[in-house]
């Protein structure tokens, strides 16, 4: 549904799509992290990473309507590091939901 419908923007690392969704509860973070990325050490720990960066933005974005968010993982994300990661989110995050407030 969000990667069908929702507003799409590429980074070097990732490829994120939000939408805005007011029938949930609380917004929503999604990963998708292929085989791609690495072996299944290496993905788990893109994944981490993600979720830690994740709650940190989520407190951030209380104020919001409630959206989903999916991070889909390009095979250099296997080497970033958790700052160029939250830089990334959270960019993404400011860019996709400006466009779709328009």
């Amino acid at each position: 549904m969000v990667m069908n419908t929702g507003e799409r923007m590429s980074t070097k690392n990732f490829v994120f799509f939000y939408k805005r969704d007011v029938t949930l509860g609380a917004s929503r973070f999604g990963f998708v992290v292929s085989k791609m990325v690495g072996g299944a050490v290496v993905r788990n720990s893109v994944k981490r990473r993600l979720r830690a960066q994740s709650r940190s933005l989520l407190q951030s974005a209380v104020d919001q309507t409630p959206f989903w968010f999916v991070a889909r993982c390009l095979p250099a994300s296997a080497t970033a590091d958790s700052a160029i990661i939250f830089s990334e989110m959270s960019n993404a995050l400011a860019t996709l939901s400006a466009r779709q407030a328009r």
